[in-house]
């Protein structure tokens, strides 16, 4: 590429179709970490009411009396930790510790997806692509931690996380329920990030030309 064309790309302003397709990318995937974080959560609630017994209505009742989700885990795990049904914990020992861990672990991502929802982003030409990007010039402390990544990427990454740790809890609180006909499940594996080329099924993708 000479230095003219260069500049002339360098200089050069979107068009409202590249801003809408790069605007929509990034409105699909930040939704798709939303979505997952929203119903990993319903996921825990419904463990919660599993661990607590007794009326379920009850327990959601005490559940959704807090509007903030760490809050909310933090009551899950001192129910696991402090209530005693024999009938599940003779059958599968490694429940107490299975159920502390994803809290553990829901509690480390949540910082991500806390990153992601509240980062302002701004559109920019990237490698010859149009594409949002976190703010780089700002005090904002949630832009800073996604400066220099790739959103789409880094929110692929969140999501997926958020629905193996909800599919894991949605099997725990079957198997507590169903304990005489139900085998333990296994945690899910270790999630690594994909590269942008394991997204392009996924998003509305424009070539800069």
């Amino acid at each position: 590429m000479t230095d003219e064309q260069m500049l002339r790309q360098a200089t050069r302003f979107p068009t409202d179709g590249e801003i809408n397709v790069a605007f929509a990318d990034y409105s699909h995937f930040l939704g798709r970490v939303v979505h997952s974080w929203n119903r990993l959560h319903e996921r825990l609630a419904e463990l919660f009411a599993v661990v607590m017994g007794g009326s379920q209505r009850v327990a959601l009742a005490v559940w959704h009396s807090s509007l903030n989700d760490r809050a909310q885990r933090n009551m899950l795990e001192t129910a696991v930790k402090t209530v005693s049904d024999d009938r599940w914990e003779r059958k599968f020992p490694q429940a107490k510790t299975d159920l502390i861990w994803p809290i553990a672990e829901i509690n480390s991502l949540s910082a991500h997806r806390d990153n992601a929802v509240h980062a302002p982003a701004v559109l920019t030409i990237n490698d010859r692509h149009i594409e949002m990007a976190a703010i780089q010039y700002t005090q904002h402390k949630r832009a800073k931690n996604l400066v220099g990544k790739e959103l789409l990427v880094e929110f692929d990454y969140y999501a997926r996380k958020s629905d193996a740790y909800g599919d894991f809890t949605g099997s725990v609180s079957a198997c507590l329920q169903l304990y005489n006909y139900a085998s333990w499940p296994d945690r899910p594996p270790q999630l690594n990030r994909r590269p942008k080329t394991a997204l392009l099924g996924l998003r509305l993708r424009y070539d800069a030309k």
